[in-house]
C-alpha cells in the first residue's frame, strides 16, 4: 500500500524576525540617505544604487516569510524548508521505520524522554509555533548521530506514521 499525504505549516513570526525586518528597514533607510548626500561622487547612478538598495531590503525582508512543508511517502517524512514561496530546500528525510520515539512534546507520559537531550546531538525546530499544541517530536540516528526533529503535522501524517511504526509512535 502506497502512502502520500503532505502538509504546510506557516512559520509564525517571532520578536527576532520583527527585529530583523526593522533593521533591515533602517539599514536601506541610511544606506539611501547616504547615496543621496554622496549623488556628486556617483555620477548620476544614485537613484539606481537606491533602487537597488530598495530591491535587497524587499528581498530580505520577504525571505523571513518560511513555511515548512511535510511529505510522507511510504515511510519516508521528507521536510522542506519553503522561503517566500520563491524556493524550497531539503531540510530533513527522517525513516519513520527507524524511529526509537515519536510522541507530543507536551505527553504528560514522555516528559522524561522529551526533557533527556544528553544523547541527542542535532536538534530541529521544523514547526510552526514554538507555543503549538500539535507539535511532536521523533528521536532517530541518522549517519552515527542521535538527531531530534520537532515537527508540527496533521492528522493524516500522524495515521501514517502511526501505520508504519506502530510500536514506537504515540499519539
Amino acid at each position: 500500500m502506497d502512502i502520500y499525504i503532505e502538509h504546510i505549516v506557516k512559520h509564525k513570526k517571532t520578536i527576532k524576525d520583527y527585529a530583523a525586518v526593522t533593521g533591515i528597514i533602517v539599514g536601506a533607510l541610511v544606506l539611501s540617505m547616504a547615496c543621496l548626500l554622496f549623488r556628486a561622487y556617483l555620477f548620476g547612478l544614485s537613484f539606481i544604487v537606491i533602487a537597488l538598495i530598495c530591491y535587497g531590503a524587499y528581498m530580505l525582508i520577504t525571505s523571513l516569510n518560511i513555511e515548512y512543508e511535510y511529505i510522507l511517502t511510504n515511510g519516508e517524512l521528507d521536510i522542506d524548508k519553503i522561503i517566500a514561496k520563491r524556493g524550497r530546500k531539503r531540510i530533513i528525510t527522517v525513516n519513520f521505520k527507524e524511529v526509537e520515539l515519536c510522541a507530543r512534546v507536551n505527553d504528560a507520559k514522555f516528559q522524561n524522554e522529551y526533557k533527556n537531550t544528553q544523547s541527542i546531538g542535532q536538534t530541529l525546530f521544523l514547526a510552526g509555533d514554538i507555543k503549538s499544541e500539535g507539535i511532536y517530536f521523533a528521536d532517530f540516528h541518522q549517519d552515527g548521530v542521535k538527531k531530534r526533529v520537532l515537527f508540527e503535522p496533521n492528522e493524516r501524517i500522524i495515521e501514517g506514521i502511526k501505520k508504519i511504526n506502530p510500536r514506537n509512535v504515540y499519539v
